[in-house]
């Protein structure tokens, strides 16, 4: 695995239920149709451990209600798992912001702390 998957999956891993979330969003689903919409859409398989242990989080904090079909769960979206995907849009950008802020504040301490070695070396 590169680096960059390897961000790519800590990201995704970091906002998974937000992802489930937009998922159910479009239609009701089981855990295995999650598991493999997620590495359809984004190229990365989390394994079906990680993805019914999330739902299972989930469905204690009411974001989603998971349905009984015979031998298949199918999980959809509650009220409040709606309003918290409605909110995600401003909570991304505000995650967004603080994370720029952060790099910019972190090269900047390189850059003073670089420019302080060279003086050094005159």
């Amino acid at each position: 695995m590169n680096m960059e998957s390897n961000v790519r999956e800590k990201v995704l891993r970091a906002f998974l239920t937000e992802v489930i979330l937009r998922l159910l969003s479009h239609h009701h689903a089981t855990g295995y149709e999650i598991v493999d919409s997620i590495a359809k859409e984004f190229g990365i398989r989390i394994g079906p451990n990680v993805i019914y242990t999330k739902l299972a989080s989930m469905e204690r904090s009411k974001l989603i209600a998971c349905l009984q079909h015979s031998r298949k769960r199918t999980y959809s979206l509650t009220e409040k798992g709606r309003k918290m995907l409605e909110a995600m849009p401003e909570t991304i950008n505000e995650i967004q912001r603080s994370v720029l802020l952060l790099l910019r504040n972190s090269v900047q301490k390189n850059i003073k702390v670089n420019h302080l070695s060279n003086l050094d070396e005159l």
